[in-house]
C-alpha cells in the first residue's frame, strides 16, 4: 500500500474500533488522541504554517502501529481463495494455478482487495506490486532459454571466425601466383574441423530447441493467453528456432565456401605439380 500510515481515515477507525467491542469511553478517548493534532514542513529553509491532520496516524508512537493494523485488519477477509501473508502495509497473495478456474479466482481475489482499498481509502502502489511467478516447468524452460541463449552466442562467434579464416584463404587462393604453399592446407584442414563441430553443435542444439518446443506446445494447448508465463516463454524459444534456422542456413553456405576453396586449392597444386614435371623433363 502506498503511505498506508498517512491515509487511515479518523472517522473509519472510530467504526472499527466500535464494531469490536470498545465502549464509549475508550472511543472518546481515541478521539481526543487523535484530535487537534496539527503539522507544518520545512523545504529549503522555508516553513510553512500549521495545517490539521485530517487522516494517518503516528509511525513513531505505541498506538500509531496497532492503530494501523486495526483498521486494515478486515483485508484478508475479502480475499476468498488464496492465502494471504501481510507484514504492516505489505500484503502477499499466494495461488496454486494449474487451470483456468484457478486464473479467475485469483483475479477475482486481486479485484476484491482493490474493492477494499478503495473504501477504506488506501491506494496499492502499483509500481511496487509485481506477480512472483513460482513454477516448475517455467523456471525449467527459462533455465533451457539461458543454455540456449549462451550456445547461441558461441555459435554466432564460431561463425564470426570462420568468416575470418575464409576471407584470407580465399584471397590467398584467388592471387595465387602458382607457387603451392603447405599454409593454407593447413588453414582448410582447421576450418574444416571448426565447420564440422559448429555442424554437430548445430544438430544437437535444433533437437533440443524441438523438444522444449513441443513440450511446452503440448502441455499448454488449452492456456493460450497472452499472459501466459508459459506461452510467453514458448514464443521467445520460437523466435531463437528461427535464429537457429538462420545460422544453420549460413553453416551450410560457409560448407559450400570452404568446400569450394578446397575444390581451388587442389585445382592449384595439380597446376604446379605439371609445370614441375614439365620443367624438370
Amino acid at each position: 500500500m502506498s503511505k498506508a500510515f498517512d491515509r487511515v481515515n479518523h472517522s473509519k477507525l472510530i467504526d472499527k474500533l466500535r464494531s469490536f467491542g470498545f465502549n464509549n469511553s475508550l472511543l472518546s478517548w481515541f478521539q481526543l488522541y487523535r484530535q487537534h493534532r496539527q503539522q507544518q514542513v520545512t523545504v529549503l529553509g522555508s516553513t510553512s504554517t500549521f495545517l490539521p491532520v485530517s487522516s494517518g496516524v503516528l509511525q513513531r508512537s505505541i498506538l500509531g502501529p496497532i492503530m494501523f493494523l486495526i483498521y486494515v485488519n478486515g483485508l484478508p477477509d475479502v480475499v476468498t481463495s488464496s492465502p494471504v501473508a501481510a507484514l504492516a502495509d505489505d500484503t502477499k497473495l499466494f495461488k496454486h494455478i494449474s487451470n483456468i478456474t484457478d486464473n479467475s479466482l485469483l483475479q477475482q481475489d486481486l479485484n476484491n482487495v482493490e474493492a477494499w482499498s478503495s473504501s477504506s481509502d488506501m491506494s496499492f502502489n502499483e509500481r511496487k506490486c509485481k506477480i512472483a511467478v513460482l513454477h516448475n516447468e517455467v523456471e525449467r524452460a527459462k533455465s533451457e532459454q539461458n543454455r540456449l541463449d549462451q550456445e547461441l552466442d558461441f555459435l554466432v562467434s564460431q561463425q564470426n571466425e570462420l568468416e575470418d579464416l575464409l576471407k584470407p584463404l580465399e584471397e590467398s587462393v584467388k592471387h595465387h601466383n602458382g607457387e603451392y604453399a603447405q599454409e593454407p592446407d593447413r588453414e582448410r584442414e582447421k576450418i574444416y574441423t571448426m565447420a564440422e563441430k559448429c555442424d554437430g553443435q548445430l544438430k544437437g542444439m535444433v533437437q533440443d530447441l524441438k523438444e522444449v518446443i513441443d513440450y511446452l506446445n503440448s502441455t499448454n494447448a488449452n492456456q493460450q493467453q497472452e499472459d501466459n508465463p508459459v506461452i510467453q516463454i514458448a514464443k521467445i524459444l520460437n523466435v531463437h528456432m528461427d535464429s537457429l534456422q538462420w545460422i544453420d542456413q549460413n553453416s551450410v553456405l560457409l560448407q559450400k565456401r570452404v568446400d569450394e576453396i578446397a575444390r581451388l586449392s587442389e585445382m592449384r597444386r595439380k597446376e604446379y605439380e605439371r609445370s614441375f614435371r614439365l620443367g624438370f623433363d
